[in-house]
This record gives C-alpha cells, structure tokens and sequence, in this order.
C-alpha cells in the first residue's frame, strides 16, 4: 500500500514539475464515500503525502452519496486544470451497469492516473433467487424492465 501511494504522489509531482509555478493554489481532492471507509483512508494517505511532496495544502473534500455519484459529478465538472483529483473505488466502473443514468461518462469524462488499492469485490443476491450466475440474473431483470 505505501509503495502505490508514494508511486502515485511522485507521478502527479513529475507530471506538473514542467509548469514552473505549480501548485499556486491548494489542491482538491474529492472523495466520494464518507469520513472513516477504506476509500477515504487511502484518499488521506495520498493527500498528507502529495501535500508534503509539493508544499501544498490538499483540502479533502468528501461528497458522499448516490452511489458514489455525487462525488463523481463534482470532479467531472471541474476544471481539468490539476488542483482537482477524484479518487474512486470499483463502484465507478459498476454505476453505468445498474443505475439508469448519470450525469457524467464514467469513461470520457475521467483519466486514470494510478492503482492505488485492491479489494476484493462481491455480487450477492438472496439464496431464494433462482439465477446461480450473474447472466441468468441480467437476463431476467432486462426481461421484467422490458429491455428485451
């Protein structure tokens, strides 16, 4: 975990040495899970870091809810100027799958910079639903919404 946060801080830091005057400003980053996750403990862990690497203030901004797309939306919209950094989990990539729309592209509108993390990642449902695979349950919530 140490080495993926110094890895990420020394990328941001190389990637902006060639703009002589930055940062002029304090950094955002905007978690979009609440004070306390495992999400935000590593957003904290890179932001002390970054802060310390640069000379910088990194303000840690938590905009939790809807799914992580409060959070989403806010660095979406932000200017791509370098003094915002959204910092995400699996649930960004799984949002376009299960909600009907969002108001940014989970793709176009993000640029991965680094892997800061793993975990594992579970699809559960009641023992009562009769799909045993993940198919079989697409298939049958896309026939009851009327998509197929």
């Amino acid at each position: 975990m140490r080495r993926s946060v110094l890895a990420f801080v020394l990328l941001v830091v190389t990637a902006f040495t060639h703009a002589q005057d930055y940062p002029s400003k304090p950094i955002r980053l905007i978690i979009p899970t609440p004070p306390g996750g495992s999400v935000d403990g590593v957003a904290r862990m890179v932001g002390t870091k970054l802060s310390e690497y640069l000379g910088r203030p990194v303000v840690f901004d938590n905009r939790a809810g809807a799914s992580t797309t409060l959070g989403a939306d806010a660095a979406a919209k932000s200017a791509p100027d370098g003094y915002t950094i959204y910092i995400n989990a699996s649930i960004h990539s799984i949002n376009p799958y299960v909600l009907k729309s969002l108001p940014y592209d989970a793709v176009k509108d993000f640029t991965p910079i680094a892997e800061l993390a793993r975990g594992p990642l579970l699809f559960t449902v009641h023992p009562g639903v009769p799909a045993k695979k993940y198919q079989r349950l697409h298939r049958s919530a896309a026939r009851q919404s009327g998509a197929i």
